[in-house]
């Protein structure tokens, strides 16, 4: 009984040893593979630390321009005017997270995004809330396949 536990426990001490080997060996793969995650995720955090830099100077430019500026997504029909564009334009317009059917806007003004959508740009000489100035707006490619237009007023 003595030597067939004893040639037993030697079998078992054996296969032992060839489970830890596996088992290191996959220990050392993980290990490998965590570091080169977390390497991909520091350089995610960076990319994305970078975009929110860019991102952040952007809007800050955008705020910053001397002339009214607003940005319509005609997919969302989402609105996002500058500053200037607000005080351009009476306070009652504009009301953030209203959509563009919910906007009190003029008919001239809505007439005149009409227009873009079918030419793709329009320029006129107008005058809103008794400032004359150009009206200019364009088509933007939003990305993702989203449209939008882009309306600029430059006071005279």
């Amino acid at each position: 009984l003595t030597i067939s536990n004893s040639i037993e426990r030697y079998f078992l001490d054996k296969k032992n040893a060839e489970l830890n080997t596996v088992v290191e060996s996959i220990n050392k793969e993980l290990t490998v593979l965590n570091d080169q995650l977390k390497g991909l995720l520091e350089e995610k955090s960076n990319s994305l630390d970078l975009t929110d830099k860019i991102l952040t100077l952007h809007e800050n430019m955008f705020r910053s321009l001397p002339v009214a500026v607003c940005g319509i997504d005609l997919v969302n029909n989402e609105l996002l005017p500058n500053p200037c564009w607000d005080d351009i334009m009476s306070k009652d317009w504009y009301i953030s997270g209203k959509s563009i059917e919910e906007l009190i806007m003029s008919e001239k003004l809505e007439k005149f995004i009409e227009e873009i959508k079918t030419s793709g740009k329009v320029v006129e000489q107008t005058k809103i809330n008794n400032v004359s100035g150009k009206l200019i707006g364009s088509l933007a490619d939003l990305g993702n396949n989203k449209n939008g237009v882009i309306l600029v007023f430059i006071a005279d």
